[in-house]
């Protein structure tokens, strides 16, 4: 499943979530043109701001040792532009987004041990 967002694009495959940043957009915000590759394993919940009117939403990955952004401000949407684990979408776009996300909440639920 893959869904592309404004800065860069989420990938999964049933085993490894890939977060390619595309665009000069996705490449100026992480300095980087590098894909960040995480195995499901690592996963263990995924962040989600829905996107609104004004605003873009955004979906972040957040592994064993990371910490999600806190509340709903302007200030943790640049974070998350930021990010390397993150993608921002616009409204047209979260529907794609919030399919991803319902796959990735159901692979971190069916995990041993979860």
């Amino acid at each position: 499943m893959e869904a592309r967002g404004r800065d860069g694009c989420v990938r999964f495959d049933g085993r490894f979530v890939t977060i390619t940043p595309e665009g000069l957009l996705g490449r100026m915000r992480r300095r980087t043109s590098a894909s960040l590759q995480a195995p499901i394993g690592y996963v263990v919940a995924v962040q989600w701001r829905p996107a609104g009117y004004w605003n873009p939403g955004f979906i972040h990955i957040i592994g064993a040792q990371d910490r999600a952004f806190g509340g709903w401000s302007f200030h943790h949407l640049r974070k998350a532009a930021a990010s390397p684990k993150a993608v921002c979408f616009d409204r047209w776009q979260q529907p794609r987004f919030e399919e991803l996300r319902s796959v990735l909440e159901h692979a971190i639920a069916q995990r041993p041990g979860a």
